[in-house]
């Protein structure tokens, strides 16, 4: 009885094993070659488009990799790229970058695939890019000069009009003053450019850059255009402050404020700016809404309130503090007219100083009109 009861686990433990072993061989009628290895697909893909070309980037961490293909296809015509991956494989922190070159102008749908030594591979990565190339680079124009300025001692100022979106810059060629050819990129959209020592008798050549993308890896440039000066220059001479936006220290009431100053209007007293009566000092500041360089000053006055306005300072704001380019100290003509060194700035201020004479002369300023002259010299070109 005792034998019989010891046999009973091992044949219990024999029917468990057969019965398993009967499972895996029925499984393994699924795998006639074997287990299924898969390498580490392609990981983190990206592309970047170019001239007719795209670069690749994925990344592989698995060391049994050793070669990846990438596979893509335009218009029934199949191309594929063999990429080993060794030790010898000058790759940064396992990032694999590949270029496809010679490809059409259009979208691409690239496969990326993964293999060990044994021929084992992964499972496919797809990414989709659009190629770029002739047909982009007839669609680009150059970008519009505006106006251009010109100084012997400084060279030629090209202004500009708006940039397009997709411009990175813009390529020069052009001869200085000593005769000798000059290169220069300007690799941002910029609103002015300097050409430094041009020489103005020659003409000059440039070509926008673009890219079709951020991410793209090629620049395209349009067809050189070709620019003359014309040496002789039209003289531009601009109120700078008529309707800019003016604040003001103090105004009697609603109607004379600051803003009626910059009007245009030299003689309507309905049109004036009129100060409050205190012995402070009074002010109006004028935003030019951009820089220019200013040379002369213009003011008309009330001719019979002329008192508390005699003293008074013209300043420029440079580098956020206040210059002086003009100070009076009795100025007594109604119509007041002074030139001074040219200087760039962005805002006026006229400050009538504190006035301290203890008569019977009130302390208002009657302003009809302020003028701020900028004079410039303007080239034509061709």
């Amino acid at each position: 009885m005792k034998n019989k009861i010891l046999w009973y686990p091992a044949i219990i433990v024999l029917c468990i094993v057969c019965a398993h072993c009967t499972k895996y061989d029925e499984y393994k009628k699924y795998m006639p070659d074997g287990e299924i290895i898969y390498p580490q697909k392609a990981d983190s893909v990206k592309i970047y488009p170019g001239n007719k070309r795209v670069l690749l980037e994925w990344v592989i961490v698995d060391p049994k990799v050793t070669s990846c293909k990438v596979f893509y296809e335009h218009e029934g015509i199949q191309g594929e790229m063999v990429v080993p991956i060794n030790a010898g494989s000058n790759f940064e922190n396992d990032t694999i970058r590949v270029i496809i070159p010679d490809l059409e102008e259009t979208v691409y749908v690239f496969k990326i695939v993964s293999y060990d030594d044994f021929g084992n591979s992964s499972l496919s990565v797809e990414v989709e890019g659009r190629v770029f190339g002739e047909m982009f680079e007839r669609s680009l124009l150059n970008r519009v000069l505006n106006k251009v300025k010109y100084k012997e001692t400084e060279g030629l100022t090209l202004e500009w009009f708006a940039a397009d979106a997709n411009e990175i810059g813009i390529k020069f060629d052009y001869t200085d003053t000593n005769g000798n050819h000059q290169t220069m990129v300007v690799d941002q959209p910029e609103m002015s450019t300097l050409l430094p020592d041009f020489k103005i008798s020659e003409s000059f050549f440039y070509s926008t850059m673009y890219k079709p993308l951020p991410t793209a890896i090629d620049t395209f440039y349009v067809e050189p255009v070709e620019k003359q000066i014309n040496p002789i220059p039209v003289i531009n001479r601009e109120n700078v402050v008529l309707y800019k936006p003016v604040t003001h220290s103090d105004a009697l009431n609603a109607t004379s404020p600051g803003q009626n100053a910059v009007d245009g209007n030299r003689t309507d007293a309905a049109s004036r700016w009129v100060s409050t009566d205190t012995r402070d000092g009074h002010w109006i500041e004028v935003d030019l809404q951009g820089f220019f360089t200013v040379s002369e000053f213009q003011m008309w006055r009330q001719d019979y309130a002329l008192g508390s306005s005699r003293e008074f300072k013209l300043q420029v704001r440079i580098d956020g503090a206040w210059i002086d380019v003009i100070y009076e100290t009795n100025a007594g003509v109604p119509v007041y007219y002074k030139e001074f060194e040219p200087i760039t700035t962005d805002r006026i201020r006229l400050y009538f100083l504190p006035f301290s004479e203890q008569r019977d002369v009130d302390a208002i300023i009657r302003l009809y009109e302020i003028e701020v002259w900028s004079i410039e010299e303007i080239y034509s070109f061709y």
